[in-house]
């Protein structure tokens, strides 16, 4: 005895099985997706780096996270910023300040700092002033 069996399902229930599984998966898909992201991500602001940045290749125990070192240079930015605009702002009251010191005419070596750095407080290009002084003993 050979039969056929026909079962009639309706289109729409078909439909709504196959929707549902496709999101499922696409869902799941998400989340392994987003585990990964994440997984990466911690790795990158926990992993050791140096002084500038880059992967430890050393992995210090004294070295820095990335997070960490991201964040010591937001603030060293910061400061570095208000620096400068405390600077620009007292402009004239330093070159007077400088000026008088001058006139007192008691060091040629001032005289000539002052006049370097009234020239470099002008410019629009950025300046840097290092000054060392070594004590008498050394």
């Amino acid at each position: 005895m050979s039969g056929t069996m026909s079962v009639n399902v309706d289109e729409k229930i078909v439909n709504e099985v196959v929707q549902n599984e496709i999101a499922a998966a696409i869902g799941r898909q998400l989340v392994d997706y987003r585990e990964a992201v994440e997984k990466m991500v911690m790795e990158t602001l926990t992993e050791k780096v140096d002084n500038r940045g880059n992967k430890d290749r050393y992995d210090s125990r004294s070295s820095p996270t990335r997070m960490q070192y991201l964040a010591m240079e937001a603030i060293r930015e910061a400061v570095k910023e208000a620096m400068n605009e405390a600077v620009a702002e007292r402009k004239g009251d330093i070159k007077e300040l400088v000026k008088k010191q001058i006139v007192s005419g008691k060091s040629k070596l001032a005289k000539s700092l002052v006049d370097g750095l009234a020239r470099s407080l002008d410019t629009k290009w950025y300046s840097t002033i290092n000054i060392k002084l070594d004590s008498p003993d050394d």
